[in-house]
């Protein structure tokens, strides 16, 4: 009887034990991961109030009509990220938006 009981729960530990474990990635996307984590760190360190001069340390300007909503920047290590940004007179950062993917305008074609 004591035997079925011990029995019991180690299936019981067992099965409870693996509803808890947060699953971790596929290998093969961890490097990439790590990648796009560091790249956000670095592009959340752009804050409004910033120089013309500390955005262009991590962006380049893309060119090209973009319609009214600042001016489209493309991360240099990658110009598929981009960035809208508006300036003030002074060439201050007054609006940057959240990064987002897109073809660069000379990759659209």
């Amino acid at each position: 009887m004591r035997a079925a009981m011990l029995i019991g729960l180690l299936a019981l530990v067992t099965i409870t034990s693996g509803q808890n474990q947060v699953p971790s990635p596929p290998k093969g996307d961890w490097e990439h991961t790590l990648w796009i984590d560091g790249i956000l760190a670095a592009i959340e360190s752009i804050e409004v109030g910033m120089s013309h001069k500390e955005l262009d340390r991590l962006f380049a300007p893309e060119g090209g009509f973009h319609g009214g909503e600042g001016d489209v920047y493309l991360y240099k290590q990658c110009p598929y990220i981009k960035v809208n940004v508006q300036f003030t007179n002074d060439g201050k950062i007054s609006r940057i938006s959240r990064p987002y993917l897109e073809r660069p305008n000379w990759a659209a074609d």
